[in-house]
């Protein structure tokens, strides 16, 4: 495989036309040098997106100190990879694929994450992180019941002008303690219901509450609603 991509690499301006972006920093290739050729050769990286291929020159490193504004980004950005991982799965990689915006999953879950951390990389509220996105409309949500026992009732007003097949859709829901996310679980609980009954998360140590995210996925997992965050008193 090396051999074959150093082959077509070394005729690259020859055998291959190339669209020139944001002003000869990236080219887009016409044909693609083989099926998902990714990796760098040299001084270049050919790199995957959206099913296209993509060539741009290797990143230069120099020994320039980082402004303070550079390290407080690199603070935030090394902490929303973190959760990145605590969340990744290979149903959440499908979920973040479906909501990018001609952008790869990881890269859409950093533009929606990264305002939830300080300038220092700390979390700032579970409140702010969103754990799925999509292209669904949320109804609008109402606790019920949150003190007691220990369960709680959700319910929530759909729009009057929802379609029907939107009925259908399924209440999804995950929650966050300790620094950790749990998986995503179904409900079993249709739009249509109007309420749910659910069992109260664990409480985080820090902050002493239970957080929960809900969110509706379509009937075939190929739609989804953007999570909708709760907190849950003790």
């Amino acid at each position: 495989m090396l051999f074959f991509v150093l082959k077509h690499y070394t005729n690259i301006t020859q055998t291959k036309k190339l669209t020139h972006l944001k002003k000869n920093k990236m080219a887009k290739m016409k044909r693609n040098i083989g099926d998902y050729v990714s990796g760098k050769i040299g001084n270049v990286v050919f790199v995957q997106m959206k099913g296209k291929s993509y060539v741009r020159s290797a990143p230069h490193r120099t020994n320039i100190a980082w402004s303070e504004s550079q390290i407080y980004h690199r603070h935030k950005l090394s902490n929303v990879a973190k959760m990145w991982r605590n969340i990744n799965s290979e149903e959440m990689k499908h979920i973040w694929k479906l909501a990018s915006n001609d952008l790869s999953n990881y890269a859409w879950f950093v533009k929606k994450n990264i305002n939830a951390f300080s300038i220092s990389g700390e979390l700032i509220d579970p409140m702010l992180i969103q754990v799925v996105d999509g292209k669904l409309t949320n109804p609008l949500f109402k606790i019920t019941n949150a003190f007691l026992n220990s369960k709680f009732n959700i319910e929530w007003i759909n729009d009057p002008n929802i379609k029907k097949k939107r009925l259908n859709d399924h209440l999804m829901i995950m929650t966050y303690y300790n620094n950790n996310f749990t998986s995503m679980s179904d409900t079993n609980i249709k739009r249509s219901d109007l309420t749910a009954e659910i069992n109260k998360p664990m409480p985080d140590a820090i902050t002493q509450l239970g957080h929960v995210y809900f969110f509706f996925a379509s009937t075939d997992n190929c739609n989804y609603s953007p999570s909708i965050h709760f907190e849950i008193s003790y």
